[in-house]
């Protein structure tokens, strides 16, 4: 039985006047005529499906991340690590570079050639984007980070991981010259791999 039929009382099989069917039939219609939610607004979950006064058109969703800060975020939240990531630092000025011929061979990274190189004047090496940084230390003090990538491992993608364990490559990674850092670390971005090397570098 449909319930604006039982709002429809008849008496001995005889219906009311039409005038009292019409004014059950009104508020019967009345019953259902709340805001959208009243109905749940007892219920201690109760949520609007946006904020009042906001229609759902001027809600605005946060622009795409570049790559840099993807890394640089998920890096950020890594379970074992309770420290938040550096800024990074002033750029190191300096008269002279080591070049460092970074190898990655299958997984492991190693520094398989080191040589200095004299610059025209006394300058901060230029900053770029990239998977990898190197990062210069005294204690735990960050002074210098530079990023680079490691051709075919420039993401954290599904591809850049087959890559990573069957690659064998190199490449050239300029750092200061300088006497305040005592520790250099290569820091995989994507992966919060880091990789240590005593400073002041020995040249091969």
């Amino acid at each position: 039985m449909k319930p604006r039929e039982l709002l429809v009382p008849r008496l001995l099989g005889v219906a009311l006047p039409g005038v009292l069917v019409a004014l059950a039939v009104a508020l019967a219609s009345s019953t259902g005529s709340g805001a959208p939610g009243d109905a749940d607004a007892s219920f201690p979950d109760a949520k609007p499906s946006w904020e009042a006064g906001k229609s759902p058109d001027a809600i605005k969703f946060d622009a795409p991340l570049s790559l840099d800060a993807k890394l640089d975020a998920k890096a950020d939240v890594k379970a074992d690590s309770n420290l938040p990531i550096l800024p990074d630092p002033t750029p190191l000025a300096c008269e002279s570079v080591y070049v460092l011929t970074v190898k990655w061979d299958k997984g492991t990274l190693t520094l398989d050639k080191v040589r200095t190189e004299k610059l025209a004047q006394k300058t901060a090496l230029p900053r770029k984007f990239g998977r990898f940084a190197a990062e210069l230390y005294v204690g735990g003090t960050l002074l210098e980070r530079l990023r680079f990538d490691i051709p075919l491992l420039a993401d954290d993608s599904v591809m850049s991981e087959s890559y990573a364990k069957g690659l064998v490559t190199t490449v050239d990674v300029k750092v200061p010259d300088s006497e305040r850092p005592t520790r250099l670390e290569i820091w995989d971005r994507a992966t919060d791999k880091r990789w240590k090397f005593t400073y002041p570098l020995t040249l091969k």
